[in-house]
């Protein structure tokens, strides 16, 4: 379905395509209710980020400026945001009818880690203590 001046509500994600002039497209993470996750090269840093990439759709889009709103307020509030655990926002941007956060690059969440763990190894990976280093972070994080 056509909408504004492109073809089709869906962002297409080209690899190795270069987004908002600086975010080159490196693999595909994943999708959530209203967005699609990638990962991409920092052109500007020579890091790698992730870029959320949010439908086309006037409430994901209301929703999502909220989300700016709270990791701009975090960013400019918070001395250490690392030692609290805390996602750091990197950019935002409009580019072909979609809104973009791009964060620092997190790795596999505590499901697909622990289901690795499960199929690769014998013994359990999470122990009480692990756990307990998971919520402590988690806590500090709240």
């Amino acid at each position: 379905e056509k909408t504004g001046f492109e073809e089709t509500r869906e962002f297409q994600i080209i690899y190795n395509s270069i987004v908002g002039g600086r975010y080159q497209v490196v693999e595909y993470l994943g999708a959530a209710a209203f967005s699609k996750a990638i990962r991409c090269y920092d052109l500007h840093t020579n890091e790698e980020v992730c870029m959320k990439i949010i439908e086309n759709n006037k409430d994901y889009f209301d929703q999502s400026i909220d989300e700016i709103k709270l990791l701009r307020y975090i960013k400019s509030n918070c001395d250490d945001c690392d030692s609290k655990n805390i996602l750091r926002m990197i950019d935002y941007f409009y580019h072909k009818e979609h809104l973009f956060i791009v964060t620092e690059l997190l790795k596999d969440n505590l499901y697909e880690f622990y289901k690795y763990n499960r199929e690769q190894e014998e013994s359990l990976y999470f122990t009480i203590g692990r756990l307990q280093k998971v919520t402590k972070q988690i806590l500090t994080a709240l």
